[in-house]
């Protein structure tokens, strides 16, 4: 029997790496295991076993509750890994790794995001979204009603607030991107998770800031609060920090 196997190449590979490496420990984990890595010129070789599967769709419920419980699952095992973290990352238990992977967890460590950064770009997100709305209403491209833009205001005006509510929620693993087309249901009856180019250490809520887009790669608007469920289920069910 031929062993087949997924690799990827590149230079900025090794946040994926260290979030795949990381979690090895485990035959349960959501995510393929890394049966190689190596530095290669500028970049990394990551090789992973390759599952075979198939991209769920988020607008089907029979594909979108494994997804996001295998989602709930690792979100929660990386918060049990930086519980207790304090904002500038320091503390966060040390796992082995290889030597070459060293300076990717010295910067994930380095690089969590505070209550002013966050403040800052809900103002700025609000105040874009703002002003597209003016345009759209010049054009005529698209209704922008009152609700939306007091909205928008309001957000403005509770940055700070805002702010620090999202600061409040669990620190975990983001992989930055979570979409239909970065988890697979494989074959196998499980749901795996895949790419973590952009993985870093943030609040869980970072998870859902695309989710109520009304997108295909996000979950259907009417099955918003089941995504949420088999996430915040899964997540419970570790026994780690409970989340509401």
């Amino acid at each position: 029997m031929i062993a087949r196997f997924r690799v990827k190449y590149g230079a900025e590979l090794e946040r994926e790496a260290l979030s795949q490496w990381s979690l090895l420990d485990s035959a349960a984990d959501p995510v393929p295991a890394v049966l190689g890595c190596r530095p290669l010129g500028d970049g990394l070789v990551v090789a992973t076993r390759w599952v075979p599967g198939h991209t769920p769709d988020f607008w089907t419920e029979a594909d979108l509750v494994p997804a996001f419980a295998a989602a709930g699952r690792f979100a929660a095992v990386w918060a049990d890994r930086a519980r207790g973290l304090p904002p500038t990352g320091a503390g966060l238990p040390r796992r082995e790794v290889p030597a070459f992977l060293e300076p990717a967890w010295s910067r994930l460590l380095q690089d969590v995001r505070d209550a002013s950064w966050y403040t800052a770009h809900l103002r700025a997100d609000a105040a874009a979204a703002l002003e597209q709305g003016d345009v759209l209403r010049e054009v005529g491209g698209r209704a922008w009603g009152p609700p939306a833009a007091d909205g928008c205001r309001q957000i403005i005006a509770r940055a700070a607030e805002l702010a620090r509510r999202i600061c409040s929620a669990p620190l975990t693993l983001d992989p930055g991107d979570f979409a239909d087309e970065n988890a697979l249901l494989g074959d196998d009856g499980r749901a795996y998770l895949l790419d973590f180019d952009n993985a870093r250490l943030a609040p869980v809520v970072q998870w859902f800031d695309s989710v109520g887009e009304d997108w295909s790669s996000q979950p259907a608007p009417h099955l918003v609060d089941v995504a949420l469920r088999a996430f915040a289920g899964a997540w419970n069910a570790v026994g780690l920090l409970p989340l509401d």
